[in-house]
């Protein structure tokens, strides 16, 4: 039911208008001006609204977070650092 009423109002979106349209222009005699508008306008309003119920119903991709290294201060002790470690002279 949830489509059924998502599609009908995307529908309704680009009838509307045109039709809207085509009433002003017989009643104030534009010509068809006004029908243009109103294709043109309910053409992008139904387009907008097929691209976010798209953008909507897709599945969302998970991004890999990237772990940014902290500050050598915020660091808890005993960790290691950055810095490779010197190799040990046999003398130790």
């Amino acid at each position: 039911m949830t489509w059924a009423s998502r599609v009908t109002s995307i529908a309704m979106e680009m009838a509307l208008p045109p039709l809207l349209g085509s009433w002003l222009d017989r009643r104030w005699g534009t010509g068809y001006t006004l029908l243009i508008v109103g294709g043109v306008l309910g053409f992008i309003l139904g387009i907008m609204h097929l691209v976010r119920l798209a953008a909507d119903t897709s599945p969302k991709r998970a991004t890999p977070k990237r772990e940014t290294p902290k500050p050598a201060a915020a660091r808890p002790s005993g960790t290691p650092s950055d810095r490779p470690e010197e190799p040990s002279s046999p003398d130790d």
